[in-house]
C-alpha cells in the first residue's frame, strides 16, 4: 500500500476515534452537569459548565440554524474531497485534516439530533478578550478545540510548506546562474 494511502487511512480511523472522544465527553457532561452549574477545576483557566449552544462559535449566528446545518455539510463535504484530491505525504497536512473533520463532524452530529452543540469547557481567561468584541459564551467543546487545533496545524503546514517553495526556488535560481 502507499504511503499517501496509509496516512489517509489514518486519518479516517483518528477521525473516527476524535468523533467518538468528542460524543462521549458530550455525553458526560449532559448526565454529569446541570443546565448552568459551573465546576471550576483551576481558577481563571478551566470551569466545566452545561450548556446547549444554538450559535456557532461563541454563540454567535444564533438562530440561524438552517445555515448553521448547510454551511458546516457542506465544508465537510469540500474538505473530504479535498483530502482525497491532494496529492501530499505531509503529516501535518493530514493531521490538519484529521482535527477538522472530526471537529465538523462531532458538532453537525450535535446540530442535527440537538438543534444545537453542546458546550461544557469553559476556559475563563478567553472569556476576558471575548467580552471586547461583545461575545458572551465562551464555552467549547471538544469538537470546537479539535477545529481550531486543526486550523492551527494547516496554517503551519502552509507556512512550511511557502518557507519550503521559497528554498527551493532560490536553489534553482543560484544553480541555473
Amino acid at each position: 500500500m502507499k504511503k499517501k494511502s496509509i496516512y489517509k487511512l489514518f486519518v479516517l480511523l483518528g477521525v473516527i476515534v476524535l468523533v467518538i472522544l468528542d460524543q462521549v465527553t458530550k455525553h458526560l457532561a449532559a448526565n454529569l452537569i446541570t443546565m448552568g452549574d459551573n465546576i471550576v477545576f483551576i481558577p481563571h483557566l478551566l470551569s466545566f459548565g452545561y450548556i446547549i449552544n444554538e450559535g456557532a462559535a461563541y454563540g454567535i449566528f444564533e438562530g440561524s440554524s438552517f445555515m448553521l446545518l448547510i454551511v458546516p455539510s457542506f465544508a465537510l463535504i469540500v474538505f473530504t474531497v479535498a483530502l482525497f484530491m491532494v496529492d501530499t505525504d505531509s503529516k501535518l497536512f493530514h493531521l490538519s485534516f484529521s482535527f477538522i473533520l472530526a471537529g465538523s463532524i462531532g458538532n453537525l452530529i450535535d446540530r442535527i439530533f440537538l438543534e444545537g452543540v453542546i458546550d461544557f469547557i469553559e476556559m475563563p481567561f478567553i472569556g476576558y478578550f471575548l467580552a471586547l468584541f461583545k461575545m458572551e459564551n465562551y464555552y467549547n467543546n471538544l469538537a470546537d478545540i479539535f477545529l481550531f487545533a486543526g486550523m492551527g496545524i494547516m496554517i503551519v503546514y502552509f507556512i512550511r510548506d511557502w518557507f519550503h517553495l521559497r528554498k527551493e526556488d532560490k536553489y534553482e535560481k543560484n544553480r541555473s546562474k
